[in-house]
């Protein structure tokens, strides 16, 4: 098994905003694909996403809060593999590091750090983006109380992998 892309997403924490991640391309003797993406609000305003309110929260009901969209299209014969890795939020208040753990979702189910994230679709020898696409979704998974701060980052990185 071998990366043929890699796409991240940097988050800051405390407001609203959202994301999108899209990737073109088709993978060929040399297994390389192209890649768009868009990256959401700057972090550190009211665009941030909040990590304290809401649907994020681990007590309340649902899949967590919409954080951004993806999508992929590709023209490739090798059976694609999206998987995801994350990180906590983090920041350092005053000499103090925090660190907020949050599970993602792509609407059906809660995937784990390093897990494939969705069952990609190839219909005719294709990926299209009409049947590879759908939402990201972000929820805590402690109820703890940490302080507040527009400083809150963490980093979700997609890959992109053929077997």
């Amino acid at each position: 098994m071998f990366s043929v892309f890699s796409g991240f997403f940097l988050f800051g924490a405390s407001g609203t905003g959202s994301t999108a991640l899209e990737l073109h391309g088709s993978i060929g003797a040399r297994s390389l694909i192209g890649l768009s993406q868009r990256i959401g609000e700057d972090p550190g305003m009211e665009n941030a996403i909040p990590l304290d309110s809401g649907d994020i929260l681990a007590g309340s009901s649902g899949i967590g809060v919409d954080v951004g969209q993806w999508s992929i299209s590709s023209n490739t014969s090798v059976v694609l593999d999206l998987r995801v890795e994350y990180l906590p939020f983090t920041v350092e208040i005053e000499g103090a590091s925090y660190s907020i753990p949050y599970t993602l979702s792509n609407g059906t189910k809660f995937v784990s750090s390093g897990d494939s994230f969705f069952d990609l679709v190839r219909s005719n020898g294709v990926y299209s983006s009409q049947q590879n696409n759908g939402s990201i979704y972000l929820k805590r998974i402690d109820n703890e109380i940490y302080p507040p701060s527009f400083n809150y980052n963490t980093v979700i990185t997609f890959q992109l992998e053929s077997n």
